[in-house]
């Protein structure tokens, strides 16, 4: 059907498959929401062609926690059904040692987890993955629309964010007016309840924030916009900056000085007038807000942050990541076949639990839980993989890299160094958009090479 190959109607319908699936999260009954959002993904995957099913993988990526019936994930059919689609157009030009390192290392992953996970927990931990490793070998990059999937990325996630308030109470004054937002803090649903951590928690609700106000920078500081396209971004921009405060993540903060310093060293380099004052000028509107208005809420904020480092100690936060990275480091020294190969992202948390050591908690690195997962070997391959992806666009298009476009790689990046990524599906899919938007990045200016060389134009770099 020619809805299902249209970008401009596909994004409306990727909007509503993301409300569907945030709908589920607070209103009943919830199985027919994810029913009726896993029913269009899959329209979406038969009648489109492979890019648009891409687009869509992208657009669940806040959502992969959400698409649950009676606690049975039910989102696994999406990836599945999107391998079979891509099963359909062969692999062209691509060498065959890589093919022959995606098997083994999707066999080895498969092998470790299968011991300690039941068949269906094992195909679906290896859906998401094995979509984004074949799709790199049957790509056709040209049609891929960076621009298109910023703001698919941008719009999917507001949706999600709006969920989380929804799901807890639809006001934000239970997270500013308290001494201490130790049990309840924005991001957190109450589990007990059946809720579940649309975003990932207060630890991911800032990953998800930064994702976005670093893809808006890119674009303000990249696209020529009109006055008011501007001043909604900068508007969007101050408002997430602040209400993600009360999330009170230390993450935010190690996201939020990753940012300050790639800005501060664009600004040291820049020979452009209006970048440094654009940097400045946004620096002086949120520090004039933050002192005439919202004074109060600072004051708040700053206390909840200093609650919750006082709070925690030992027992939890920096104090156990510390014994977890330290016992994560003895068991890969002691277990060689761990250090080489891992031991399934899905299983080492899980032998961790059956041996009683500390890791089994996961591994709350993204180095560390690479290598707990996949070893040495695999980590490599999971980086020669992504590199792939990047080094073939990068020869296509000339594209160089610049601090705005690997900004929000880089953020994320930081911001992992506390989480385990390699353990959440949509993981492997929002790196893949990671990388892709270091290259495709279609501004329709000069900043855009592939505008450039399709209209005669002098490419520039920032």
């Amino acid at each position: 059907m020619e809805l299902f190959r249209n970008k401009k109607k596909l994004f409306f319908i990727y909007l509503m498959i993301a409300t569907l699936a945030g709908l589920s999260n607070f209103m009943e009954p919830a199985n027919l929401f994810v029913m009726a959002s896993v029913g269009l993904s899959l329209l979406v995957v038969c009648l489109g062609n492979k890019m648009s099913t891409l687009y869509l993988m992208i657009a669940l990526i806040p959502f992969y926690n959400s698409l649950n019936i009676n606690g049975v994930s039910a989102g696994f059919v999406i990836p599945l059904f999107a391998i079979g689609k891509l099963l359909t157009f062969p692999s062209r030009n691509e060498k065959s040692h890589l093919v022959i390192s995606m098997i083994l290392f999707l066999s080895v992953w498969f092998f470790h987890d299968i011991q300690y996970q039941t068949f269906a927990m094992t195909i679906f931990s290896l859906s998401v993955p094995c979509f984004v490793f074949l799709f790199v070998l049957t790509k056709d990059w040209h049609e891929y629309d960076g621009y298109y999937a910023m703001w698919l990325v941008i719009a999917t996630t507001l949706i999600a964010m709006v969920c989380v308030f929804m799901v807890q109470g639809g006001s934000l004054e239970s997270f500013i007016y308290t001494s201490y937002a130790g049990e309840m803090r924005l991001g957190e649903a109450n589990t007990d309840d059946g809720q579940r951590n649309q975003l990932g928690g207060a630890m991911g609700f800032p990953i998800y924030t930064l994702t976005i106000v670093s893809l808006l920078i890119q674009m303000l500081m990249t696209r020529r916009f009109r006055l008011w396209q501007k001043a909604s971004c900068l508007a969007l921009i101050i408002g997430l900056f602040f209400i993600t405060f009360l999330t009170v993540s230390r993450v935010y903060i190690l996201g939020l000085a990753t940012m300050a310093l790639l800005l501060i060293c664009h600004v040291m380099r820049s020979k452009s007038k209006s970048a440094i004052f654009g940097v400045l000028l946004g620096c002086s509107v949120l520090f004039l807000i933050a002192s005439n208005y919202l004074t109060n809420y600072m004051d708040i904020v700053f206390n909840n942050y200093l609650g919750r480092m006082e709070n925690d100690g030992e027992q939890g936060g920096t104090g156990i990541r510390g014994i977890i990275y330290k016992d994560c480091y003895e068991y890969l020294l002691n277990n060689v076949e761990c250090l080489l190969i891992g031991k399934g992202n899905g299983a080492y948390p899980l032998i961790g639990a059956q041996l009683h050591r500390p890791f089994s908690m996961s591994a709350h690195n993204i180095i560390i839980d690479g290598l707990m997962s996949f070893g040495i070997i695999g980590s490599v391959f999971i980086f020669v993989v992504y590199k792939n992806i990047y080094k073939k666009d990068r020869n296509n298009y000339g594209m160089n890299w610049t601090i705005f476009r690997i900004m929000p790689l880089l953020c994320i990046f930081m911001m992992y160094q506390t989480g385990s990524p390699f353990l959440q599906d949509k993981t492997y899919p929002f790196l893949m958009f990671l990388v892709l938007n270091i290259i495709h990045c279609t501004d329709n200016s000069e900043y855009d090479p592939r505008w450039c060389a399709e209209n005669g134009y002098e490419y520039k770099t920032i």
